[in-house]
């Protein structure tokens, strides 16, 4: 019953309850009590109804089109369900990818340094083996076409002097798998910002990342390296 009918009924029951009051005070007897009875009965009885809840309120509908019918195609059924999901509807949400609030692994930087030696420019390898497989009067042309290169590269150091009481010169070799002639690679280091370097011993396995420009490049394939930034690894 709708509320509207509801508020209709409850108006007319209270006239009936008002009408009932005067025959029962102009007339008495027991019908007008009765009567009087009754219809606050029914005005109370509507109330109730008014300010129940309507329990039936948190069931949802749910109309699926069955199409495999075996009515006819251009016709097909309807399914109902009350108070529960679908069929259908429980598959869309099986099938709707979670958000994905991971947050995505990404390779450390530590194993990036331990398994990648060559992050710019030709690697001493190559640049070694173009030089070495060079006609020997064209070795030294080649050998300066890598000057200006800019490079980035992982080495580790083999020995260490000094030229002065300022200037320490480190040459370092790149530890590529596999090759047995390992090109030399000269860098001049600052001894004041890099005071490491007292206690570092050659060939000892210290590793370190050279950021720079190709300033040399001899026919036996050693390197000299104009440095613009080193970290010791």
């Amino acid at each position: 019953m709708s509320i509207t009918l509801k508020i209709i009924l409850l108006f007319l029951g209270v006239l009936a309850l008002i009408g009932c009051v005067f025959w029962w005070h102009k007339e008495g007897g027991w019908e007008p009590k009765v009567a009087t009875v009754g219809a606050l009965s029914t005005i109370l009885v509507l109330i109730f109804n008014l300010t129940q809840k309507n329990e039936s309120s948190g069931n949802t509908i749910s109309i699926e089109k069955n199409v495999n019918s075996p009515i006819a195609n251009t016709i097909g059924t309807q399914n109902i369900y009350y108070g529960q999901e679908s069929p259908k509807e429980k598959q869309l949400k099986q099938e709707t990818p979670k958000p994905n609030n991971k947050i995505p692994k990404t390779e450390s930087k530590t194993n990036i340094k331990l398994t990648k030696l060559t992050f710019k420019g030709d690697s001493p390898g190559d640049i070694y083996d173009t030089v070495n497989k060079t006609a020997d009067l064209l070795k030294q042309k080649i050998a300066n076409s890598f000057i200006l290169q800019e490079i980035d590269w992982i080495c580790s150091i083999n020995r260490i002097s000094k030229l002065n009481d300022d200037i320490v010169s480190v040459v370092c070799n790149q530890d590529e798998p596999g090759r047995n002639t390992k090109p030399g690679i000269h860098i001049k280091l600052k001894l004041k910002d890099y005071p490491q370097l007292m206690r570092i011993k050659g060939g000892a396995g210290q590793r370190i990342r050279i950021k720079g420009k190709i300033e040399d490049v001899s026919q036996s394939g050693s390197i000299r390296i104009d440095v613009l930034e080193t970290e010791f690894l």
